[in-house]
């Protein structure tokens, strides 16, 4: 078996576990953390990954938009009719390791016209997402009377050196007027940035940031395939943790039109319960 199948399957059955990231959502009730007020309205959203609204093992109705670059993987899901309507929640993922000070994603195709969300380390086992704005090469801010409204999710956290962010987003599908997303296009376009670094350790979403490692990178996601019939937190079950991830190589490496500097090697940031499953099942095969 090769190695890069058999890290996957330690992967998922080291997610499938439960060992993956603390649910911070067990009494269903969802995290604000943005500079817009937490929506009321997330409903099934918070349920825990245990309940109901679970993503299935196997035979899910939808398939996250993913890329992945560095260890650092960002996703996305669409509910249907948001898609239908054009306007409505969205389902993001910022996943990546603890080695970095923060993450940042963006809706849009440069840092000056983007819809930014910035996660760091809150300090307390969980992440803070700030939702922000720049104009050029500046510091990107929490815009004035803001209306972006962010719900942290259940499998949201701080664990096995990797700080994950499963929130809902509303009021995100249109920004600066003229910007929209595109919500059914195969190449929407988006940005990424990161800070290497010690932990922020805050809950403010005004904390100050310094400047990028190395450039901003640009990627696109496929958002036709990326929509989601039922309601719920998207990001569970088999979803949980980016199967790209695990592979590795030209999966966790797509859309290089980015910086390297970055880079690590593929196993550097996988936790090590990972890497101690891929030992075992390794030594089983063996046997």
């Amino acid at each position: 078996m090769q190695l890069s199948n058999l890290l996957s399957a330690a992967m998922l059955a080291y997610v499938a576990s439960g060992a993956a990231l603390p649910d911070h959502g067990e009494d269903s009730s969802p995290s604000p953390s943005s500079s817009g007020s937490a929506s009321a309205a997330a409903g099934s959203d918070a349920a825990s990954p245990s309940g109901g609204a679970a993503a299935p093992a196997t035979g899910a109705d939808y398939q996250p938009a993913v890329s992945c670059r560095n260890n650092i993987c960002y996703s996305a899901v669409v509910p249907s009719a948001t898609v239908r309507s054009g306007s409505g929640p969205v389902w993001f993922q910022i996943y990546a390791p603890t080695t970095f000070s923060w993450v940042g994603m963006g809706t849009g195709s440069s840092m000056s016209d983007a819809n930014m969300f910035l996660i760091y380390q809150d300090g307390n086992g969980n992440v803070t997402v700030s939702h922000r704005q720049a104009t050029g090469h500046t510091m990107p801010t929490v815009p004035a009377n803001d209306n972006v409204q962010i719900t942290l999710l259940p499998g949201s956290g701080v664990q096995n050196n990797f700080m994950v962010a499963n929130f809902r987003c509303d009021n995100c599908t249109t920004w600066k007027q003229s910007q929209s997303l595109n919500l059914t296009a195969a190449g929407t376009p988006m940005v990424g940035a990161w800070r290497e670094g010690d932990a922020l350790d805050s809950t403010d979403v005004e904390e100050a940031i310094g400047v990028h490692t190395g450039n901003v990178r640009m990627f696109s996601f496929d958002l036709s395939t990326a929509q989601k019939s039922t309601p719920g937190n998207p990001f569970v079950g088999q979803f949980a943790a980016p199967a790209e991830l695990s592979v590795g190589g030209a999966n966790n490496t797509n859309d290089a039109s980015d910086d390297e500097g970055a880079a690590v090697g593929q196993f550097s940031f996988l936790p090590s319960g990972v890497v101690a499953a891929a030992i075992v099942t390794g030594l089983s095969l063996l046997l």
